[in-house]
């Protein structure tokens, strides 16, 4: 309970993304109020819907991250 209060309440955008596909999986208060979409609509989404880069781009970067 606590773990999810602290996540949904944190400052900074937190997004929990499923790297094999991209789909996100989770979001905070901050993420809702950043990109505007409610967390059920965050849930529905890909990250490259709200990603600036590329989704060439972002691919490469999901797969940099879990392979460090």
């Amino acid at each position: 309970m606590y773990y999810n209060e602290a996540c949904m309440n944190y400052p900074a955008i937190l997004l929990l993304v499923e790297p094999n596909t991209g789909r996100i999986v989770s979001a905070n208060k901050k993420a809702e109020s950043t990109y505007g979409y409610s967390i059920d609509k965050l849930c529905s989404m890909n990250i490259t819907d709200i990603n600036i880069l590329k989704p060439e781009q972002v691919k490469a970067e999901i797969h940099n991250a879990t392979s460090e």
